[in-house]
């Protein structure tokens, strides 16, 4: 279930930004990073830990300097589109929190709420 949910939210996702008026190629370039990392580590979003993403970049996902920030860019827009729609549904259903700031949620009973 957690595949095709990521799916889900990645439709959503690009929806939305097509609804922003974005061009067709410029939507998938939006979500490549974060199909990337996840396929890398075969796990979904909200299972990335902020280690795993220093891993992937110092590593197999090494490119030049100003790359790898637009990557790291596209990520954490989608994982604050994740917070902002989904954090308590996924709380609720895979007891993660996806979180851009996790600081911010050391509580997970607080996921998906306003700090």
């Amino acid at each position: 279930m957690s595949w095709s949910y990521f799916f889900d939210t990645l439709a959503e996702y690009q929806w939305a930004r097509d609804a922003a008026g974005l061009m067709p190629s410029s939507i998938d370039q939006l979500v490549k990073p974060v199909i990337e990392v996840c396929e890398h580590y075969d796990v979904v979003p909200w299972q990335l830990t902020p280690a795993a993403l220093d891993r992937y970049f110092a590593g197999p996902g090494k490119r030049a300097r100003s790359t790898v920030l637009a990557k790291i860019s596209k990520i954490d827009a989608y994982f604050a589109f994740l917070e902002q729609r989904y954090a308590g549904e996924i709380h609720r259903l895979f007891g993660a929190c996806p979180v851009t700031d996790k600081s911010r949620h050391t509580d997970l009973l607080t996921c998906g709420a306003s700090t």
